[in-house]
């Protein structure tokens, strides 16, 4: 008997084996999805924003700005709902409403990242007014540590 035939002729008495002790590979629990460094970066982000800043703000939602690229779009759309400048109603009084991190760049090396990033919020000048508000923009400078998570190094400011 070849290697071939026993193996096939057992399948069988395997899967009769499987059904008795009610195991299924339909049954199986699924195999749980590993963020992607750039999720894991967004996260790091987002908890920073929201509990280690002078003014935490909740963040409820990703604006990315057009030259943003798709894979950091996508990995943000994991975290929270994604827009545009496009997508804020003219009639909105901000340009940046409150709750939206604004997310300019995310450049990634192997274990080290810089991420550019904007809060609100920031209300629409008056039309025939140049408006000084910008809110505040903030260049995180962040790495992976030796267990292999995301940190923050250090981060500049520009307030306007």
């Amino acid at each position: 008997m070849s290697r071939r035939t026993l193996l096939c002729s057992s399948m069988p008495l395997v899967l009769a084996l499987g059904a008795q002790l009610g195991c299924s590979a339909r049954n199986a629990p699924p195999v749980p999805r590993v963020p992607t460094d750039r999720e894991q970066i967004l996260a790091v982000v987002l908890d920073f924003f929201e509990h280690k800043i002078v003014r935490p703000v909740p963040i409820s939602t990703f604006l990315v700005t057009d030259g943003l690229d798709r894979l950091t779009r996508d990995a943000a759309s994991r975290l929270r709902p994604v827009i545009t400048r496009a997508d804020i109603p003219v009639s909105n009084p901000y340009v940046t409403p409150p709750g939206h991190l604004v997310l300019s760049r995310l450049a990634l090396d192997v274990d080290s990242a810089t991420v550019e990033a904007g809060i609100g919020p920031v209300a629409k000048g008056k039309p025939g007014e140049p408006s000084l508000d910008c809110g505040d923009g903030f260049t995180l400078f962040m790495s992976r540590n030796a267990a292999g998570h995301w940190q923050i190094d250090r981060h500049t400011v520009v307030v306007c």
